[in-house]
Formats: structure tokens, sequence, C-alpha cells
């Protein structure tokens, strides 16, 4: 029995800044992460999306902006 895998998202980081502003969890900066998305089902790219996470550059910790 052969598995394979029907859908892969790939992310490619384009640009790293910092975000001036500081993580509550630590206290350390945020960076910015700008990733280019890429979402293929059978090898076809089927989506195409530019995202920004933003990081502790202290404790890596992900944070979630609310808006």
């Amino acid at each position: 029995m052969t598995i394979f895998q029907v859908y892969d998202m790939r992310e490619k980081v384009i640009k790293s800044e910092g975000a001036g502003a500081l993580s509550p969890c630590c206290g350390g900066s945020v960076i910015a992460m700008l990733l280019d998305c890429n979402l293929r089902v059978f090898c076809i790219p089927i989506s195409h999306k530019t995202k920004t996470k933003f990081f502790c550059s202290n404790c890596s910790h992900p944070l979630i902006v609310k808006r």
C-alpha cells in the first residue's frame, strides 16, 4: 500500500525586519516576517498568498495580532 501526500503548503521567507514593539511574553523585541505561501494539490499550484507573521526575538514565540 502506497501513501502519498495530496496537498503541500510551502512557506518561503521574503523579508525579516524589526517591528518596533516589545513582546508581551518576555519583553524582547518583535520581528516581522514577510512570507510567500503556496498551496499545491497534486503538484498543481492552487493558491498564492503573502502573509506577515510576528515572532519574539528572544524566545521565538509566535505573536497574534488582534485588530
